[in-house]
């Protein structure tokens, strides 16, 4: 485990290329910033960006290995840029008129960046049309500045469009499309080669409308997958507290969980000694992520999850008015088990207990920072100069002074 915790703590010290690589495909003449269609990035956004940036090149360098085509899959793919604006960046960077609106690559832009070797192809998918235009133009720009005499540092491959696909549709129905075109290409590479394809999913919907017959589709491929997934745990309970309480429909719940989900929650109730409408928004969180964890664990796969918590637990006033989100990381299990599973179960205990006794907002604000400015705070110098240093235990962390 060790080697791959060191190697994930190295990529840290890349994930100021975020800022990096939104300005260089603005200056490369593609679209900047358009407010209104570009998301603004809460916190929140950021991180999970990082957790996908950070696990990118990790999953190119070993699945390059073992077959012989790989694709990256990104269903709510956005327009390939967002900002953090500069009212947000009040509280994480001293000077912020130096800094400025910060522009932020988005999900589907990491792929083509930051990775050790080049993804076979990219299928990029989102309902909103006016996304989908500017995301187009931008890998345009990205494609003539790979292809020109003028290199840039954040693109180390050339790009080449005809790889790229771009979807305007609503992710439930495009997912089998794309399936089926990975399954065709696996088949026949199978019977040249004897190795096929492999996928990387990053699914980050704004709710809980990706549904669980479209998560089963690509759970029960032959071909298998890696899956950077949200699920909004808080959003998810939310509503399953008012049907259980005040008889409101859950259809979208049911679309996203399946139909048997109440019976789970009714017997986690019971576990705990309770009715189901006994149960908090907290508990129904906790019960809802582990029933959605058990779809991905039916089909052989093992998950770790990184929970973040909206509400600052300090400033919350009961601990049922705290919102959390999890990030899911996804892989089918085998014989020899993945050694980056192991990495980032390091990762989430450390974010989970450092943001625990500092602050989620702290944690988060110094990767900002860091983005923003370039220059590391005390917290991410430390992680990033000390990888080894961080197999201690957490109580060494206060004597090194980082909380």
């Amino acid at each position: 485990m060790q080697k791959s915790v060191v190697e994930l703590m190295k990529s840290l010290v890349k994930v100021c290329e975020l800022k990096n690589i939104a300005d260089a495909v603005v200056s490369g003449g593609g679209p900047d910033i358009v407010k209104g269609v570009d998301c603004r990035y809460r916190k929140w956004t950021v991180f999970k960006l990082i957790t996908h940036m950070l696990y990118v090149p990790l999953y190119t360098s070993i699945i390059s290995k073992y077959f012989s085509e790989f694709y990256y899959v990104d269903l709510f793919s956005g327009s390939g840029l967002g900002y953090v604006s500069e009212e947000d960046l009040e509280d994480v960077v001293k000077n912020v008129d130096s800094v400025g609106l910060l522009r932020i690559a988005g999900s589907p832009l990491i792929p083509l960046s930051i990775v050790r070797k080049p993804f076979s192809g990219l299928y990029l998918n989102d309902l909103d049309p006016h996304k989908t235009n500017l995301l187009r133009k931008r890998i345009e720009a990205i494609a003539r500045l790979t292809n020109s005499q003028k290199k840039s540092n954040c693109f180390p491959f050339p790009v080449n469009q005809n790889n790229i696909k771009i979807y305007n549709h609503d992710a439930n129905i495009i997912v089998n499309k794309i399936m089926k075109d990975v399954e065709a290409k696996h088949e026949t590479l199978m019977k040249k080669k004897g190795r096929g394809c492999h996928l990387y999913f990053f699914i980050d919907p704004s709710g809980l409308e990706f549904k669980r017959k479209s998560l089963e589709r690509i759970l029960r491929s032959s071909v298998r997958s890696d899956i950077v997934t949200l699920f909004n745990s808080y959003g998810a309970a939310m509503q399953v507290y008012n049907h259980i309480k005040y008889g409101y429909r859950d259809d979208v719940v049911r679309e996203c969980l399946g139909d048997r989900y109440i019976d789970y929650v009714n017997s986690y109730a019971r576990g705990k000694g309770k009715s189901m409408k006994d149960l908090n928004v907290r508990e129904l969180s906790e019960c809802l992520l582990n029933y959605y964890i058990n779809i991905f664990n039916t089909y052989n796969y093992e998950v770790v999850t990184i929970r973040l918590s909206l509400i600052e637990p300090t400033i919350a006033k009961s601990k049922e008015q705290e919102r959390e989100f999890d990030i899911l990381l996804a892989t089918k299990k085998t014989k020899r088990g993945n050694p980056y599973i192991n990495a980032f179960i390091y990762i989430k205990n450390l974010v989970e207990k450092v943001a625990k006794d500092i602050g989620y907002s702290k944690v988060i604000n110094a990767f900002i920072e860091y983005i923003a400015t370039g220059r590391l705070p005390g917290l991410l110098g430390y992680i990033i100069n000390n990888p080894n240093e961080f197999f201690n235990k957490y109580s060494t962390y206060k004597r090194y002074g980082l909380v």
